[in-house]
Formats: structure tokens, C-alpha cells, sequence
């Protein structure tokens, strides 16, 4: 429970200090050690559990040498990563799918596409059966690149037939297979695409979650279509999936790439009134839908209502504000907006005094 604690506050040294005192420690110390440094992103501390866990005695498992390469690939080290895979190897260890699976979400992160097909050739030739998490990792690493083509030849091999003479089942995808997808297609600027893998969802019947969601509204984005996005919506509200405030925020800023001020305001009105919290990101998006309708009333008409219920604004909000009012030729107003927002203890950019001179200016 103690290193439950260090991993949630990311209190690397306190766990190292506390597994020091523990006499005669166990494998399960060291692993749950590991994953302290692994969700803290420190390199250096893995290495130390290492030089520990050789004081007491022990010899690194399969379990410990996998977190040990998830550790390596949250810190970016690709390097690093295979060398622990090596030396495993050369330990006499069998990695096995998780040990392959970190391998190749930790190329993934890193945008190494080529190294992490490689991994699954030795995995493939080690005859270790992949599970949805490999397959997941590798359409993520062929989303960092916008290999679409090799994302969805990923997908096939996943849910082939096929596969049940190689002596495993067809494995279904799931929302992280989706979201993957749906990356990838939006990394390479194919938003048509993205739209088409969003019915996934409703053909394996996956619930999804609010992240899921947020991707496919990424593709509205694109393309600024406010229609695909409101079924999007509509889609979440009819299975019960409530939206977090990364989605309401994507949501509105598609009204913002349509061009749709009144729109951005409804769906603000239309989450209060269903009860779900609207934070600061989802009213900034409300802004900036705002100034790239050109419509500095409606602007005004929201910097009220985020003064009434005591939100601090942003300085990207306030800089929406003050463009929408400089394009509008309320240069006077946009000036007693910037004393205003001084007094709320928002500290003004150069963004901000930039957008002024050239209004006066002008």
C-alpha cells in the first residue's frame, strides 16, 4: 500500500528508501518498485531497482524484465529497451506476449515503425501468440507514421478467419483498436476514412469511451462538419457514455471550424442542461468558435456568462475575445476588456498587445 502511494505521487526516492528497509524482500517488492519508476518516467531509478534486486540476491523474471521495458519505453528509450530484451534473451528468459507487447507499444510511442514489425517477427518466429494489446500497439506505431495501408493490414491479420488454422481465433477490436484506426487515418489527412472505421464501433458493438469519441470528432475537425459531430454526440447519449470535458471541448471547437457561433452556444446549453459539468477548455473552444465566426457580441455575450459563475478565463480565451472585438472595429471595448482581465489577475501575452496595436493601427 506504501508503494501504491509513492507510484500515485510519483515519489520515486521515498519508495527506494522504504523498499531498503524491508529485510528479506521479494520478487513482487521489486516489480511493484519497478512500476513506481515506470509511472513516474524515471529512467535512472529502473536502474537502481536493478542494482538492488542483485544486493538481495535475486535474479530478474520474465514479469520483472517486461516492466523493465515498459519503464524504458515510457521514458523514450528504444535503445535502452532492447537491450533489456537482449540480455533477457541471453539470461535464458522467454519473453512472453506482454514482454512483446511492451516491446512494441514502447517502438510505437517512439514513432519506429520498422522496429516494431521487427519485434513481431521475433515474436511471430518464436511462435508466441499475439493478443488484441500487440495488435493494438502495432496499428498505434502505424499511426505515428500514417501508414494507413499497414494499419489496416494489421487490422485483417487480427480479425482473419485465417488465423484459426495458425492455431489461435480471430481476436475482435475493441475502442483502443478503433481510436487507433481513426488516428492513423487523421494523421494522414484521410478524414472520410476515419469516419468509416468510426462505425466499427456500432458493428462489434463496442461501448467505447469519452476518448474514443474525442478521435472520431477529430476528423469532423478536418473538415469542419458540424452534422458528422452532433451524431457523434447523439450516438454517446443513446448508449450512456458521458461526456468528459476533452470531448465538450473538441465538440464545440468543430462548431468553431464550421464557422457556427449559435451552434457552439446550443451545445454549451444543451450539456448544462443534461446535468454533465462544462469546464474552462469546452467555454475556450466556445470562444474560439466565436472569433472564427467574426462575432464579437456573441463573445461578449459569453465573457459575461463565464464572469457569472466565477471562472477564471484563460489568456488564450481572452485573446479570442479581444481579436473577435479588434475584427468587429471595437478597438474601445477591446481596451476596457484588457483592463478588465487585469483585475481578474489574467496575466495579458504578446499575442494579446499584438492583436491591439495592429487593431489601432489599423
Amino acid at each position: 500500500s506504501f508503494l501504491s502511494a509513492c507510484k500515485k505521487q510519483r515519489a520515486v526516492m521515498e519508495a527506494v528508501r522504504f523498499c531498503r528497509l524491508i529485510e528479506n524482500p521479494k520478487m513482487s517488492t521489486f516489480n511493484m518498485l519497478l512500476s513506481v519508476c515506470a509511472n513516474s518516467k524515471d529512467f535512472e531509478g529502473a536502474l537502481l531497482v536493478m542494482v538492488l534486486l542483485k544486493e538481495a540476491g535475486l535474479k530478474p523474471d520474465c514479469k520483472l524484465y517486461t516492466t523493465l521495458i515498459s519503464t524504458c519505453a515510457k521514458c523514450g528509450k528504444v535503445d535502452a529497451m532492447f537491450e533489456v530484451f537482449h540480455e533477457m534473451v541471453s539470461a535464458g528468459i522467454e519473453p512472453n506476449v506482454n514482454t512483446y507487447g511492451a516491446l512494441i507499444d514502447g517502438c510505437a510511442k517512439a514513432g519506429q515503425v520498422a522496429k516494431a514489425f521487427g519485434a513481431y517477427g521475433i515474436m511471430s518466429s518464436k511462435k508466441v501468440k499475439p493478443d488484441r494489446v500487440v495488435f493494438n500497439a502495432l496499428i498505434s506505431a502505424c499511426g505515428e507514421s500514417g501508414a494507413v495501408a499497414r494499419a489496416f493490414d494489421v487490422l485483417s491479420e487480427m480479425t482473419a478467419e485465417s488465423s484459426e488454422s495458425k492455431g489461435c481465433k480471430p481476436i475482435l477490436p475493441d475502442h483502443v483498436t478503433v481510436g487507433a484506426l481513426m488516428k492513423t487515418c487523421i494523421q494522414a489527412g484521410q478524414a472520410d476514412r476515419a469516419r468509416e472505421v468510426y462505425k466499427m464501433l456500432q458493428e462489434y458493438s463496442i461501448k467505447g469511451t469519452p476518448e474514443v469519441y474525442t478521435i472520431a470528432l477529430r476528423s469532423c475537425s478536418l473538415t469542419g462538419d458540424l452534422g458528422f459531430a452532433l451524431k457523434i454526440y447523439e450516438d454517446m447519449n443513446k448508449i450512456g457514455v458521458q461526456p468528459d470535458e476533452m470531448f465538450l471541448s473538441a465538440l464545440v471547437d468543430v462548431a468553431g471550424h464550421a464557422r457556427r457561433a449559435d451552434a457552439a452556444f446550443e451545445i454549451i446549453k444543451d450539456v448544462r442542461a443534461k446535468g454533465f459539468h462544462v469546464g474552462i477548455m469546452a467555454y475556450s473552444s466556445c470562444m474560439g468558435a466565436c472569433c472564427n465566426a467574426k462575432d464579437w457580441k456573441k463573445a461578449l455575450q459569453l465573457f459575461e456568462e463565464i464572469k457569472a459563475i466565477k471562472l477564471i478565463p484563460t489568456v488564450p480565451m481572452m485573446n479570442a475575445l479581444i481579436t473577435s472585438l479588434c475584427d468587429g472595429d471595437q478597438v474601445l471595448k477591446a481596451a476596457e476588456v484588457l483592463n478588465e482581465i487585469k483585475e481578474l489577475r489574467v496575466r495579458p501575452n504578446e499575442i494579446t498587445y499584438s492583436v491591439l496595436c495592429v487593431a489601432c493601427e489599423r
